[in-house]
């Protein structure tokens, strides 16, 4: 009785583990490879990640099936009727039996280490990022803007979002580089998708007026309400705008004055005078 609980509180155990490897390899695929964090290392790290990881299930799948072949094999009855006793195993010649780590073990081995390996290339660059960035930004103030472009893009190209939303701002407005506002949307697009803020009221206002993109006018209230629903005043304000001007959703002066109004809450003047105009018709 004591063995059949230990083997249950393992093979919990050991369920339980392999989903966390399995959520944690999958985070970490997403971040090097749609995300982009750790450049051209990470996107090596992001493949090797997912050979790993679909070697490994390979491998498993075989030895759960040969151990099932074992198991019935042995537990098949003679011509008696009886089930004959195990047999010993082979002897195998010295230096030929299999160690930790026997090359059916690699795939698992490789697969643990992989999206560990993965998670430090990520935690290094995004503090190098950081910093890179924030060079870039010494170097925006200091009036050097093509020294704050080269800055900003080595940090965007790492996958941070705020470098990628002030190169995006450098390109909408011709600082540092010509001028280029599809450029400009291209990295808006990739910072909002990082949940950059900045960067999602940015590509809504892009998307609204139709500028380095054509406009649509669903896609800016899609950006609008990201950042609004995070807390911000100006995605609030221009939410409350599309909901009271129709643009882009259908015409709803309550939930323009619901947005409007927590937008005021943190003190945006013109969003409480446009409440204040809901409220007096």
């Amino acid at each position: 009785m004591k063995r059949t609980k230990t083997k249950l509180i393992f093979g919990v155990l050991w369920l339980a583990g392999y989903w966390v490897w399995a959520l944690l390899t999958l985070a970490v695929v997403v971040w090097l490879l749609d995300w982009g964090l750790g450049g051209f290392w990470g996107y090596v790290i992001g493949a090797g990640c997912v050979a790993a990881a679909l070697g490994w299930m390979v491998t498993l799948d075989r030895e759960c099936r040969r151990n099932a072949k074992i198991r019935k094999n042995a537990a098949a009855p003679d011509d008696a009727g009886k089930v004959p006793p195990p047999e010993p195993e082979a002897e195998q010649p010295a230096g030929s039996k299999p160690g930790i780590l026997r090359w059916s073990r690699l795939p698992g081995c490789l697969a643990v280490l992989m999206p560990l390996l993965g998670l430090l290339v990520i935690v290094f660059n995004l503090f190098k990022a950081i910093d890179i960035n924030q060079d870039g930004m010494a170097a925006y103030e200091a009036g050097d803007y093509e020294a704050a472009e080269k800055h900003f893009r080595a940090a965007a190209e790492l996958g941070y979002g705020a470098a990628q939303t002030n190169l995006a701002w450098m390109y909408a407005n011709g600082q540092g580089v010509e001028q280029d506002l599809n450029a400009a949307v291209k990295w808006y697009r990739k910072a909002a998708r990082h949940g950059d803020w900045s960067a999602q009221i940015e590509l809504g206002d892009c998307y609204a007026e139709g500028k380095g993109v054509e406009q649509d006018l669903h896609e800016a209230v899609k950006w609008y309400r990201k950042a609004a629903q995070d807390g911000h005043s100006g995605a609030q304000r221009r939410l409350g705008d599309c909901y009271a001007e129709a643009r882009g959703v259908a015409q709803d002066l309550h939930e323009a004055a619901k947005w409007y109004s927590k937008a005021a809450e943190q003190g945006d003047a013109e969003a409480e005078a446009a409440l204040k105009r809901i409220e007096a018709e």
